[in-house]
């Protein structure tokens, strides 16, 4: 059995769907996350924000199973719960904020269909940008004040792209089709405004400023989250401003714009072009980490005489140590910068031309970086030093740094060592330079859509090296075995710098491509799903899978051995069982010892639980809870006489059906079958 009667039953005793994480959560999660487990099939976590400690081992197993299939890029059932799981999993990790941050809006784009399950993900989403500086989303989040703050951060000047999806909290029935059109409006109406008014889109449309206080991370203590006090632009979604956007949406849409609302010489843009990306805001973080903050949204404009004041500072170092004293801002700009920030970018500057990379964050790299590729000539050095700090700093957002050390490698005929998300030649090339042996750097990142993590690129990448030796050695170079071309192609360089026309020059190159469905393909794709199944164990694997022939080569005996020295090298742990009582006891005696210290009183002997066999909550406290509204929404579905899917009752009755049952009951307005009989019983 799984966790036996006595276990199963207390977790019965205890249910509660609003349970807190406990702060030791952290811990648990590193001793369960590693290891086997058997592969069990959908069990309800009946939590709405659990840890490990109130889940019986089923639910365990089921949880570990459901996010390793996720990974996989499986789509699978799972509830509130689990995700909630997930999220906290994901926030605790030791990954750099920017793959938490991708993570997570992975886990959001899986849920396109279930807003309860959003709204939660959202959530997480927008207290991690805030509490690590990065940039927002533009996504629903479920909140019409967050969904303000993402309004303020979308349309401040210049608009950056805008989805379908966000542009539909304004205008619902608005067609996906009319999106680029949409946008490349938005950004003709911001720069006509600016050059009559002086004066964009949301200065023009919104109401000043405001602000307001904001609790990051609530209910998830062992994030050690706060209270903030953030001050936006006041673009509401209900107010003026949405009234300008909606206007936008009929203009493109054919329809007549309330009269008054748009300027009359707006017309829509005749051509609709790809937006480029918009440099990231500016966050300002006064009196710590969680004192009040300023959140400008928007592009900040380059000064005219910027570059001039690069290349006239750009020589200039400091070997006197300073305290780390942060930009405050994801763009540095010399005239901004005071008197300690500019002390410390210069030491810094030259701890970085050392080979030394003390404490930093994206504005100085993003200012050194422009320094390096303006106005040094020494290219080796350049590129260098670009590479060091692409290892150092990996925390960049939008993959900066690997981008730039791409892009300058190209551009000046230098191997390339680190591939980026905006250029997916950039994987095939970094390959076959690590296949030839060169200094080249395959990071999990370059196999997203698999299941894959730092262990396992390690034992594919130590697999590939030695059947590429193998084959040197008996005279048939790996790159040169079907599957492996090169193709000149054209593509924008140094574009994400923000510095305007005079870096965003294009370049041609000849880069190799691993091509689809030749024998190098074979060869990787056995590798990759391989190494996963071996390190991860989450099925079994028939004796005929193992077997690779390439050349002669048993490339399934190779890999088995690669993983079997990492294993043995004690770098992999082997699994630890929770053991779930036990740590529930702790945490009684824990509670029992601080009460009696802080009252006096003497130790009481503990009187034996009680147990109980009627479990709370059920279908009887579903149907309780139901308004009349819902109930009748409910009888509608199940009658199929619903005409409108109503999202906000659904919702409700959806999260009421969490907290009884475990599960969602409604679909896009229509029952889920599984529940069907149940339903038209209590109805």
């Amino acid at each position: 059995m799984f966790g036996g009667d006595i276990l199963a039953k207390k977790h019965t005793a205890r249910l509660d769907s609003g349970f807190i994480p406990s702060v030791n959560f952290p811990e648990q999660s590193l001793r369960v996350s590693a290891g086997r487990h058997p592969v069990v099939p959908y069990v309800p976590s009946r939590y709405r924000n659990p840890d490990y400690t109130v889940l019986n081992e089923e639910q365990i197993w089921s949880y570990l199973t459901w996010k390793e299939d996720l990974d996989e890029g499986m789509h699978v059932k799972a509830d509130l719960g689990y995700v909630n799981l997930l999220i906290s999993e994901t926030l605790c990790s030791d990954m750099p904020p920017i793959r938490r941050k991708q993570r997570l809006l992975a886990l959001y784009g899986y849920f396109d269909d279930d807003p309860a399950l959003r709204g939660d993900i959202a959530s997480a989403v927008f207290d991690l940008c805030v509490s690590e500086g990065m940039t927002l989303p533009i996504i629903d989040y479920g909140s019409p004040v967050l969904n303000d703050i993402a309004s303020a951060e979308a349309f401040s000047s210049p608009p950056s792209f805008v989805s379908a999806d966000f542009i539909k909290l304004f205008r619902p029935g608005f067609s996906e089709k009319l999106t680029g059109a949409f946008n490349a409006t938005m950004r003709e109406l911001d720069r006509l405004l600016r050059t009559e008014d002086g004066k964009g889109v949301v200065e023009t449309y919104g109401n000043g400023t405001r602000s307001f206080e904001h609790r990051l991370f609530p209910g998830r203590p062992f994030m050690n989250g706060g209270n903030t006090v953030m001050s936006i632009p006041d673009a509401r979604i209900a107010g003026r401003f949405g009234d300008a956007v909606r206007a936008v949406c009929d203009l493109v849409s054919g329809k007549k714009p309330k009269a008054g609302i748009l300027p009359d010489y707006l017309t829509p843009a005749a051509s609709v072009d790809d937006p480029e990306f918009r440099s990231s805001p500016v966050y300002r973080v006064e009196e710590g980490p969680y004192g009040r903050m300023h959140m400008l949204f928007g592009y900040q404009p380059l000064p005219s005489d910027f570059t001039k004041q690069m290349r006239a500072r750009w020589e200039e170092y400091s070997n006197k140590a300073c305290a780390y004293v942060p930009s405050g801002t994801s763009r540095a700009h010399y005239s901004e910068m005071d008197r300690a920030q500019t002390a410390y970018f210069r030491y810094w500057k030259n701890e970085i031309r050392e080979d030394r990379y003390p404490e930093t964050d994206t504005g100085y790299v993003w200012l050194f970086a422009n320094e390096q590729i303006s106005c040094f000539r020494n290219r080796a050095e350049v590129y260098r030093r670009l590479c060091g700090m692409c290892k150092a700093y990996d925390f960049t957002e939008h993959g900066l740094l690997h981008r730039l050390c791409f892009e300058y490698a190209v551009l000046f005929g230098l191997p390339p060592r680190f591939a980026t998300s905006a250029h997916p030649e950039s994987v095939s090339a970094v390959l076959i330079e690590f296949i030839k042996g060169h200094d080249a750097e395959v990071l999990p990142s370059c196999f997203a859509a698999r299941a894959f993590d730092d262990a396992c690129c390690k034992v594919a990448c130590d697999a590939l090296r030695q059947i590429s030796q193998m084959l040197s050695e008996a005279g048939t170079p790996l790159e040169t075995l079907g599957g492996v071309k090169t193709a000149p192609f054209k593509f924008a360089v140094f574009s994400a710098t923000g510095l305007g026309h005079a870096l965003r020059t294009t370049a041609w190159a000849d880069l190799p491509k691993v091509e689809s469905g030749g024998r190098l393909e074979g060869l990787l794709r056995f590798l990759l799903c391989e190494s996963v199944e071996w390190m991860r164990m989450t099925k079994g694997r028939k004796e005929e899978n193992r077997t690779f022939l390439f050349e002669g080569i048993d490339c399934g005996r190779i890999l088995e051995s690669c993983v079997s020295r990492r294993m043995s090298s004690g770098t992999v742990r082997s699994y630890e069982k929770l053991d779930l009582e036990a740590i529930a006891r702790a945490e009684r005696d824990l509670d029992e010892v601080t009460r009696i210290m802080a009252t006096g009183e003497e130790p009481e002997e503990e009187a034996p639980a009680e147990e109980t066999s009627e479990e709370p909550g059920g279908w009887g406290s579903f149907a309780e809870s139901l308004t009349e509204a819902e109930a009748e929404y409910l009888r509608s579905a199940l009658g199929n006489r619903l005409k409108k899917k109503d999202g906000s009752i659904e919702d409700s009755v959806n999260g009421k059906a969490l907290d009884a049952i475990g599960d969602t009951v409604l679909e896009g307005g229509s029952i889920v079958e599984d529940y069907r009989e149940d339903l038209e019983g209590i109805l």
